[in-house]
């Protein structure tokens, strides 16, 4: 595809449309009503991403920590049904309808029933926070100071179906650097080339290690890894790859 589209599809890895902060406040105050207010002391009211099914907003805790609260979309739950309902009624269509010999093969239907059982449970962010916390055992060397892939922490105590507070992570996107031929200050803040070059290079090694060790040690994948989801810490000495969850 040509580059401008390329951009153009890239603004829904975080920037969907939003909700009023009215609804994730109703939400808070819904899945921890007093607990909740005690401890999330100060939010952000503007979101700073958003995807098809949340929005995420930064707030800070009692203690000082900051956070990331995410809010399911209000009544994503029905679009997602309803969309799931006529790509199945299609996909039956399709497969009785079609002349083509063999098609009951692909078995569609199927497929589909397939589909949904994921996009419910991405509907569900205890499921989210559950992913989140196999992934930091997996990684069990990223607290150190070694340690260069970073996932966030759920809240213990803090996580339902609609609602999920974990800790927030420093860093700018990858996308800083995807598409950069020059000199640039997109994540080091320097012009010189060679650096950016450099940078590069180890975000790429600590990238693709992470992925081989998803892949063939853990055999748990994240499976969204598009640029809005990785993020990038070049102000530590590791340059830290932060890992975040889907929107």
């Amino acid at each position: 595809l040509p580059r401008s589209i390329c951009a153009s599809l890239g603004h829904l890895h975080s920037t969907a449309p939003t909700h009023p902060v009215e609804e994730t406040q109703r939400q808070l105050a819904l899945a921890f009503g007093n607990k909740g207010a005690a401890y999330i002391v100060q939010l952000n009211p503007q979101p700073i991403g958003s995807g098809a099914i949340a929005q995420v907003h930064e707030a800070l805790s009692n203690d000082g920590q900051q956070l990331a609260i995410k809010v399911v979309h209000p009544g994503v739950e029905v679009n997602v049904s309803v969309d799931l309902w006529l790509l199945k009624m299609a996909a039956r269509l399709v497969e009785s309808f079609t002349p083509l010999h063999g098609m009951q093969w692909l078995a569609l239907p199927e497929a589909v029933d397939h589909f949904s059982e994921f996009m419910h449970q991405q509907l569900d962010l205890r499921t989210e926070a559950y992913n989140l916390t196999r992934f930091i055992a997996n990684f069990p060397d990223a607290a150190s100071s070694s340690g260069s892939i970073v996932f966030p922490r759920p809240i213990e105590g803090f996580v339902t179906k609609h609602v999920l507070v974990e800790t927030l992570l420093p860093g700018k996107p990858i996308s800083c650097l995807l598409g950069r031929d020059g000199p640039t200050d997109g994540l080091t803040g320097s012009l010189d080339k060679k650096a950016e070059i450099d940078t590069r290079k180890r975000i790429a090694r600590r990238g693709l290690h992470a992925f081989l060790k998803m892949v063939l040690v853990d055999n748990f994948v994240h499976a969204d890894l598009h640029p809005g989801n990785i993020l990038v810490d070049t102000c530590a000495q590791t340059d830290d790859v932060l890992m975040r969850p889907k929107l």
